[in-house]
């Protein structure tokens, strides 16, 4: 079985006072660096999909720290703690 890869970011605005939100946004690749198409990606109460490119977008979250859960059909489910 195969290992998905991903480096999670957790996008927080400069300020706090200006915003509420913040995003999780990468490209989920395997261990060779291949883009992981649709890929689901969760953190959460929310949940997206990879494209072609093994990108996925999160947002808006609510600033603060996540688990966070990657999936794909023959890749072993990965699991992040405490990202953000």
């Amino acid at each position: 079985m195969r290992v998905l890869l991903t480096i999670a970011r957790l996008g927080l605005p400069p300020l706090l006072g200006q915003s509420t939100g913040a995003s999780l946004s990468e490209t989920v690749v395997d261990p060779l660096g291949a883009a992981v198409p649709v890929a689901l990606v969760t953190a959460v109460n929310a949940a997206a999909m990879t494209n072609p490119a093994g990108f996925y977008s999160l947002r808006p979250l609510a600033i603060g720290r996540y688990m966070v859960k990657i999936e794909k059909a023959g890749f072993r489910r990965e699991r992040y703690n405490d990202v953000g």
